[in-house]
């Protein structure tokens, strides 16, 4: 059955390990004050079970990550609305992708900063600058995914909750502000 004409489709990510930063540096490149190298599909492949066919004709190379595991990098390929929710500082990333170590010290600190900083640059340059109605919820917590996964009990930014800014945009009520970002250069949460 083919949609119809007034079909929407809306992509709705509750991401976590699926926006990630750009090339972030591991920690251990942090340390040593290097440049990330590209990674490769091993990043990506535990998530990625169908990739978006415009993204992997334009990325043959990199095909591997025009999967629903990288959002971050597959944005710029779709064509339909997308609500990103992600933690400006997913610990999940910071201490299990990114090798950092989960311990109190002067580096770890500086080193979750860092992270947050890419993380905020990229979710600019994807979601906030899009114009295809993209929606995001982006507090800047230390954590994976616990806040996310009560929408409608979730910390409050501009007065509204993930929840209540998903249900907003998903019914196109357009009451509510859909793009929630928490700019703040250190985790509040």
């Amino acid at each position: 059955m083919r949609p119809s004409s007034r079909s929407r489709v809306f992509y709705a990510s509750c991401t976590g390990g699926y926006f990630f930063p750009g090339n972030p540096s591991t920690y251990a490149e942090f340390m040593k004050n290097e440049t990330a190298p590209p990674r490769g599909p091993e990043l990506y492949d535990l998530y990625n079970s169908t990739v978006n066919r415009a993204c992997s004709d334009a990325n043959p190379a990199n095909g591997y990550r025009c999967g629903p595991a990288n959002v971050g990098y597959l944005m710029q390929y779709l064509q339909t609305p997308v609500y990103v929710a992600e933690n400006q500082f997913d610990k999940q990333q910071i201490f299990k992708e990114m090798q950092c170590p989960d311990e109190q010290t002067k580096e770890v600190e500086e080193y979750v900063l860092y992270y947050g900083s890419v993380m905020r640059a990229s979710i600019e340059k994807r979601v906030v600058a899009s114009v295809l109605g993209d929606g995001l919820y982006f507090p800047s917590c230390l954590q994976h995914t616990e806040n996310l996964n009560k929408p409608f009990n979730s910390k409050l930014i501009n007065n509204t909750s993930y929840g209540d800014s998903l249900a907003d945009w998903f019914f196109g009520k357009n009451h509510l502000p859909h793009i929630l970002f928490q700019n703040s250069t250190v985790p509040t949460c």
